[in-house]
């Protein structure tokens, strides 16, 4: 043993406490810290689907109503499988209220997570000579502090892995819906475009359309029902975890825009 450490018993076991404490107030620290880098991630994520909902909302929605008011012009053939299409419901709602998606956080830190400083007890403390037994055991009690404080920053580093993890597979879902929202929109906008152009060229005689313009149209249709229901979908659930529901409409209208992709370019 050395000589300080006896001459010095509290001196090394307050090194102990010091040391604890400062490993556990930065695990702490740092675990906060990723809470809020990926909060702001996961922000900034929410953000970008609501404008880009938004947007689809006030640009080519306001379009497609356009050209499906000229499609409703039309007298189809029961068999033409388009008239079944014409029951999208566009209430003028759908330009005032936005569902689905809220900018507040889905996950809220609680008053127990807050950063705090928390190093406590005597650190180096101690008076020389006589006093030397009653600081060791002062040093004691603040090891034993700190001690309780790494426990306690462990528990903190635990939620907050928890919650960054779940920060993390919100925001991986809400870009692939952005993503997607802005390949549909693309296609939308495309297939709006040639409906208009072949109703321009055409006029409104069923007789005067081949089966390909019908079918532009049945796509068009169907990309502004698959459009609004993401739209429309609420993301998250009661628990603030991604619905099922929002699951199936992100897989079905990946799989919706993969059809619609292979038939528009075919027309």
């Amino acid at each position: 043993m050395d000589f300080l450490d006896v001459l010095f018993p509290a001196d090394k076991i307050n090194t102990q406490a010091f040391d604890t404490n400062c490993k556990a107030s930065k695990m702490k620290a740092e675990a906060l810290a990723e809470v809020e880098k990926t909060n702001a991630t996961f922000q900034a994520a929410v953000v970008k689907l609501r404008d880009r909902k938004l947007g689809i909302i006030n640009t080519s929605f306001a379009d497609f109503i356009d050209v499906y008011d000229k499609i409703s012009r039309i007298e189809f053939k029961q068999s033409d499988g388009i008239s079944e299409l014409m029951t999208l419901n566009l209430p003028p709602e759908i330009y005032e209220n936005h569902r689905g998606v809220s900018c507040a956080p889905a996950f809220q830190l609680t008053s127990g997570q807050e950063a705090k400083a928390f190093l406590k007890g005597a650190l180096f403390g101690g008076f020389f000579g006589g006093m030397r037994e009653w600081d060791k055991q002062e040093a004691q009690q603040a090891l034993a502090t700190a001690q309780a404080n790494k426990k306690a920053a462990n528990v903190v580093v635990s939620q907050c892995d928890l919650e960054v993890t779940a920060l993390r597979e919100l925001t991986e879902k809400l870009n692939r819906m952005s993503a997607l929202l802005t390949k549909l929109n693309m296609l939308f906008r495309t297939a709006i475009a040639k409906s208009n152009e072949v109703i321009s060229e055409t006029g409104y005689n069923r007789n005067c359309y081949s089966d390909d313009k019908l079918e532009m149209f049945r796509c068009t249709i169907s990309l502004a029902q698959t459009i609004k229901t993401i739209i429309d979908q609420p993301i998250l659930n009661e628990k603030d975890e991604v619905s099922a529901e929002a699951m199936n409409v992100l897989v079905s209208g990946e799989k919706v825009y993969e059809q619609m992709q292979n038939a528009i370019s075919k027309i």
